[in-house]
């Protein structure tokens, strides 16, 4: 009855679209069965006839549910969805020559021409199908091509395994611009050993290593170990690129002492290089340097006063709590060194206030006159907070010491 249908319609030009539309729904969602020629002519008619062919509305909601898409997508997937069905319901009839007429014919279907190469075994051919995509909502498709593609030949067919698996490792950086973290999951589908050859292969590109060892990283919060090595190049990645995320993730996490402390000098990452001297119990040193990078932010606001005549008191507050931070983690009562710190941080500050008045004839008119403008009034607020500081420092040696 169906193929009476189909052959009625032929010539018919309105009615002929959405008979092999009608055609092919039934046979992909309802399981109908037609006649193989007329199976085989309604997927060379969809695939040649593209652009006479509505995207379904189903299909349409299904994709704006999705983050990446374009509106060629719509359109694609549908007619996509209709031929791997329709072949998939031939596939015992494919030969090599109708493969071949229709992958001449699926241009733009990536679905169709993934399905036809898997079906050869082509399996390299169909990775670079999906890596040659314009849209990347098409380009996504292939992580879960080959998260289900892995298991399935890694014991059947370990020739090909090994091919996907080179494959993979020679496109590293292509998927990771794609999904870091989707790509380490692949990779360890593959072997869990590669992680180490993954990160490597990225070596010449440090924003995308840095992105895939985020996700490696990300196990710490699971209470995974991870290798001292990649912590290592983590922290290098970051003096890098991120250098002012540098504190915040060695005061979180653990990171091996020698060999960062080593890259925060290299770097001159001040505050990491104080504080894994506190680390190696060379205290004095890191308070050293803390109080240098507060004189340090001291001299760039006050250069920030009189260029825009704003004051930002943060970015001195954060530098005087880190000092009194180490004072009070190596705080003894009774112990001599602990006093020396507290009054070694509490004269070093007083005596930067002294200079700071001295040397600066603004702020001394700023405190002994009314007189108004932006640098002045910016001026009498930076005393104020010094003043702050040091009563604050002041208040903290009474107690620890």
């Amino acid at each position: 009855m169906l193929a009476l249908i189909y052959h009625c319609s032929v010539g018919e030009k309105k009615s002929e679209n959405l008979m092999r539309y009608m055609l092919a729904n039934l046979t992909v969602h309802l399981n109908y069965k037609i006649p193989l020629k007329v199976v085989e002519d309604t997927v060379t008619y969809i695939l040649k006839n593209k652009r006479d062919i509505p995207a379904w509305e189903v299909t349409r909601k299904k994709l704006e549910e999705k983050d990446e898409f374009e509106e060629g997508d719509f359109a694609i997937e549908e007619r996509s969805v209709l031929v791997v069905g329709l072949l998939n319901a031939m596939k015992t009839k494919l030969t090599n020559t109708k493969i071949d007429r229709y992958l001449n014919y699926a241009e733009e279907f990536v679905d169709v021409k993934v399905f036809l190469s898997q079906f050869q075994k082509n399996y390299k051919k169909c990775f670079e199908y999906y890596m040659q995509q314009g849209s990347n909502y098409q380009r996504r498709k292939i992580f879960k091509w080959l998260y289900e593609l892995i298991p399935e030949i890694k014991e059947k067919d370990k020739a090909n395994f090994r091919i996907i698996k080179d494959t993979v490792l020679d496109r590293l950086r292509d998927l990771v611009q794609i999904d870091s973290e989707m790509t380490r999951r692949i990779v360890l589908g593959l072997d869990r050993e590669l992680e180490a050859d993954a990160v490597k292969k990225l070596d010449n590109f440090p924003k995308l290593q840095l992105e895939y060892l985020k996700n490696i990283l990300a196990q710490r919060h699971q209470g995974v170990k991870i290798q001292d090595d990649l912590l290592v190049l983590h922290l290098k990645l970051l003096c890098d690129l991120h250098p002012d995320l540098v504190v915040k993730e060695i005061k979180t996490h653990n990171y091996p002492l020698d060999e960062c402390l080593r890259i925060c000098k290299e770097k001159e990452i001040q505050e990491g290089i104080a504080f894994f001297n506190e680390r190696a119990g060379n205290v004095k040193e890191a308070l050293k340097i803390l109080i240098d990078l507060f004189k340090g932010n001291l001299e760039k606001e006050i250069r920030r006063i009189e260029k825009d005549g704003q004051f930002i008191e943060q970015n001195l507050k954060e530098k005087i709590n880190s000092a009194r931070e180490v004072c009070m983690k190596h705080n003894k009562i009774g112990d001599p060194d602990s006093e020396l710190m507290w009054f070694e941080l509490l004269d070093k500050i007083l005596h930067s206030h002294y200079e700071f008045i001295a040397n600066n004839k603004s702020i001394d008119h700023a405190l002994n006159n009314k007189e108004r403008s932006p640098q002045l009034d910016a001026y009498r607020k930076l005393n104020e907070s010094y003043s702050n500081f040091i009563k604050e420092l002041f208040e903290d040696l009474c107690k620890h010491v």
